[in-house]
């Protein structure tokens, strides 16, 4: 007979799975488990322990983490004396954790929630964060040893040994007085690891390269990140639970969680920083790949996996002190990561979120993928202040027409969304343009926007506007309050050629001489030799065009955390200085043309833009918005840069009557 699931008495109850020991020594016993509810009168014969959260006693249990796999693998256990299926991932982790003497008491969701019960779904996720909370330890399956693993768990565990020395006796960084005497003890064994990537030292350098000494160890350790856990969408709220409770199991190995984030952290930096490795290795074929160090260009490439996790789990502790986390930044990571389900991209990060209320915006699996991507983009637009209001705009692009199907992945099609629904599937061909900046080593925690095409109050446009309803949604059309300011006139692609490598390329920073040698054959020079700004007034047409490339982000020193510190407004000097340019952040350039409008405006625009398109300000926008007229409506293109335009520059014509509001209407 087959296993069923009980129904819920109540939201709060949790199913517990207890894994039963061994009864012989056939390690092809069946697997034997057992289903608890709790808190329920089954339990009352079990030690509880206290949730805070839900006000009830739960029973100490141990909360898996691992990657489901594929669903036509799968094993029978045996559940309550009935049969019950699960996926050969989980079925070898069970086989694996089972012991000879005693039972162990776990939470995993495809066995503790009835995933056929789409009801009990929608109420079990945005629980997922408490269960994983009160959990008192998260195992995180990588699965069986192979390729390695062993080896490089023994090194990963010895390298953060060695670092976490080194640390100690060098003393304390600038992050430790600012955060430290308000932490808790599970925060500042956390924080240990920030503390040490942010500040990356010669001593670290040396610990991983002893480390990578050989061809096996790096191999071993790029074989584990290239593992499939590391890519799963749930990773971001898994890894984002405090505490350091967390450990990965693989095979009989094992190492904890501060311990593995602190090696993969200090070798990401120093592949990155003290390795000549451009990114693009791979594709240039075997003759561009040292013979020494074939495994180092490997654990490149896959040691971006991990990484994924300590931005995760950063993200988490920045919400905790305070710091804005809004759905967009954390949804650009979703597009990295693997989901079985799509709708996932988006509920796996709800309780990350800095301006989602879990009772405004609550997961439902009943709703399909465009349903919940567009009903979450409504949502982000109506709740957030107005200098924020259309921030996940720019996250948007007309990605139905310019990706092919394979861009989603083999099997599935591309959605029906509207042009301004951003669809977490794909990946984005550029970066957007909205950056925030954290200065911590002054002891301040400022999150500013840096634009303000739109105005920093909401007050003049609606004074001309004559309502407060600046937004509107009718189906799948959004109508918003905008004024039309230029259309594009001309277009450039960027294009750095160095070494067989098109693109910008690491090696050749596009703030090097060579780099501005090769770009400024792109200056549009029929704009004249001055270009004249509110912000700047008259400039050369060499400081417009510098400022334009970077959308006038300058770096103002060395940031904290992983976040670079950036400013507008940095002083251009002699043309042909390569301060200037090197200090300058160009990730707004990647993927984008530059535009010059019949305005003589020059900007940076989506790389789908053509002549003829139009670019708007819509009201709450920190940017401005590339359109594409069809008829009676727009298509939405992406978020734009027009130098001398970013700073409520519109508004000012509004005043003087040289420009007026009109309602656009975008599908």
């Amino acid at each position: 007979m087959a296993f069923k699931h009980k129904t819920l008495e109540h939201p709060w109850q949790l199913r517990l799975v207890e894994l039963l020991p061994r009864a012989t020594e056939d390690p092809n016993e069946t697997i034997r488990c057992k289903i608890w509810l709790t808190p329920g009168a089954d339990a009352a014969s079990l030690d509880l322990h206290y949730d805070k959260s839900q006000d009830v006693k739960l029973i100490p249990y141990r909360a898996l983490s691992y990657c489901w796999g594929d669903s036509a693998e799968a094993e029978h256990i045996e559940l309550d004396g009935m049969e019950f299926m699960v996926r050969r991932n989980l079925f070898e982790y069970l086989k694996q954790r089972r012991e000879s003497a005693a039972s162990v008491m776990l939470w995993i969701d495809a066995i503790c929630i009835d995933q056929s019960n789409i009801a009990e779904r929608n109420a079990q996720v945005p629980r997922m964060t408490s269960i994983y909370i009160n959990a008192t330890a998260i195992e995180i399956s990588l699965g069986p040893e192979e390729d390695g693993s062993s080896l490089a768990i023994d090194e990963l565990g010895r390298l953060a040994r060695a670092v976490r020395k080194a640390r100690a006796e060098q003393g304390r960084t600038p992050l430790d007085d600012l955060v430290m005497p308000v932490a808790t003890d599970l925060e500042k064994d956390e924080l240990e690891w920030v503390a040490i990537l942010s500040a990356p030292n010669q001593t670290y350098n040396c610990l991983a390269a002893e480390t990578l000494q050989g061809n096996s160890i790096g191999l071993a350790i790029s074989s584990l990140w290239a593992r499939p856990w590391w890519n799963r969408v749930w990773v971001a709220q898994e890894a984002s639970v405090p505490g350091s409770n967390k450990v990965f199991c693989c095979g009989d190995r094992s190492i904890s969680w501060l311990h593995l984030m602190i090696s993969a952290g200090v070798l990401h930096n120093y592949i990155e920083k003290c390795l000549p490795l451009p990114r693009d290795l791979f594709s240039l074929g075997s003759s561009y790949l040292p013979d020494s160090i074939p495994h180092l260009v490997l654990l490149t490439h896959t040691g971006e996996d991990p990484i994924k996790l300590l931005i995760v789990q950063q993200r988490r502790m920045y919400k905790e002190i305070g710091i804005p986390m809004p759905f967009y930044t954390l949804g650009a990571l979703s597009r990295r990561l693997l989901a079985t389900d799509d709708r996932d991209r988006v509920y796996a990060f709800l309780g990350m979120a800095t301006d989602i209320n879990l009772a405004g915006f609550s997961p439902d699996y009943s709703k399909s993928v465009e349903e919940v991507y567009q009903s979450m983009t409504q949502y982000l637009i109506y709740n957030n202040p107005y200098t924020n209001m259309l921030d996940i705009l720019s996250e948007a692009h007309d990605a139905k027409y310019s990706w092919s199907e394979t861009a989603v992945g083999e099997g599935k099609e591309v959605l029906p969304l509207p042009s301004w629904v951003p669809d977490w599937r794909i990946p984005r061909p550029t970066i957007s343009l909205l950056k925030n900046t954290l200065n911590i080593p002054k002891g301040q925690i400022p999150w500013k926007n840096f634009y303000a095409a739109s105005g920093q109050d909401p007050g003049l446009i609606r004074k001309h506007w004559g309502s407060d309803d600046l937004v509107t949604f009718q189906g799948e059309e959004m109508r918003i309050c905008g004024i039309r300011l230029d259309e594009i006139e001309h277009l450039t692609e960027f294009k750095v050629t160095m070494d067989k490598v098109d693109g910008f390329s690491r090696q050749l920073p596009i703030g090097s001489k060579r780099a501005w040698n090769q770009l400024r054959k792109s200056i549009p020079f029929y704009l004249g030799p001055l270009y004249r700004t509110a912000k700047y007034g008259l400039e050369s047409i060499y400081d417009a065009f510098r400022r334009t490339v970077c959308a006038d982000l300058y770096y103002n020193g060395n940031g904290d955390m992983g976040m670079l510190p950036l400013t507008r407004g940095a002083t251009m000097v002699d043309s042909g200085d390569d301060q200037v340019w090197l200090g300058n952040d160009y990730t707004s350039s990647f993927g984008r043309k530059l535009a010059v409008t019949r305005g003589n405006f020059m900007g940076l625009v989506s790389a789908e833009a053509q002549v003829g398109d139009e670019i708007f300000v819509l009201a709450g926008g920190q940017v401005l918005h590339t359109l594409r007229r069809q008829g009676d409506y727009y298509t939405y293109l992406g978020d734009c840069y027009l130098h001398g335009l970013m700073d409520g520059e519109a508004l000012e014509r509004l005043e003087k009557g040289t420009a007026k509001l009109e309602t656009v209407h975008v599908r």
